[in-house]
């Protein structure tokens, strides 16, 4: 029994030894691994350090035009403000003073048609009173034609009867 103890012993060894020779190899390959590892880290670290600087300096540079559109914005706005009052401002007087034209022209009309009114109104008194005067005329005319047309009918009545 030792006999073959001793083939398998020398087989296990072989198999050791070539996994002792794969774990090197696999040792230096992980060892390879950290070092590019740790180059492409510091690859990425400078890459990240120097995205970091352009962004920062592109935020500055988008601050800074943000700040100076502010202000020209600001500029302009007041600018407008000012046009925009002073053309709402001969706005008002330019209205006002048009205002004031209409309304002297309706005070003159409320005049020229006060007096209109007037002149008719004198009118119609002055046609009251003749007409008036017309039918006092007419009537006092009436009752003497109305009196003369009984007389002739009472005096025709007696000559018919023979009384006169």
């Amino acid at each position: 029994m030792v006999a073959e103890k001793a083939p398998e012993e020398s087989a296990m060894e072989a198999r050791i030894a070539h996994l002792e020779s794969d774990v090197s190899h696999l040792s230096s390959d992980v060892a390879d691994i950290k070092v590019d590892l740790r180059t492409v880290r510091d690859r990425l670290e400078s890459a990240v350090t120097r995205l970091d600087a352009k962004i920062d300096s592109s935020f500055a540079r988008l601050d800074s035009k943000i700040d100076n559109l502010g202000t020209s914005v600001s500029t302009r706005f007041d600018q407008m403000a000012s046009q925009t009052n002073a053309r709402f401002d001969q706005m008002a007087a330019e209205t006002n003073r048009r205002f004031d034209d209409m309304s002297a022209r309706f005070d003159l009309a409320a005049a020229e048609t006060n007096r209109r009114f007037d002149d008719v109104s004198a009118r119609f008194d002055r046609m009251s009173a003749e007409t008036t005067a017309r039918f006092d005329s007419m009537r006092n005319w009436s009752i003497g034609l109305y009196l003369s047309l009984a007389a002739a009918l009472l005096s025709l009545i007696a000559r018919s009867f023979g009384w006169v």
